[in-house]
């Protein structure tokens, strides 16, 4: 469920309504994917790239999406 649905209320039944983005933010959910666009590399990995530009280049060409 993605999209305008996640803000559209639901009927429970007759005194109880449940809109996903209201539990989403309760919950935390709705935070967790935040940085997913701005991924950080290990401490290792980076220091292992540091010493090695071949392979720093390499990786660097790759998409963020890779």
């Amino acid at each position: 469920m993605f999209g305008w649905s996640d803000g559209q209320r639901r009927e429970i039944d007759d005194h109880h309504t449940l809109q996903l983005v209201d539990v989403a933010t309760a919950t935390g959910a709705w935070n967790t994917m935040r940085d997913v666009d701005a991924p950080a590399a290990p401490e290792d990995l980076s220091n292992a790239l540091d010493c090695n530009p071949i392979a720093r280049h390499s990786l660097d060409a790759f998409s963020p999406s890779a």
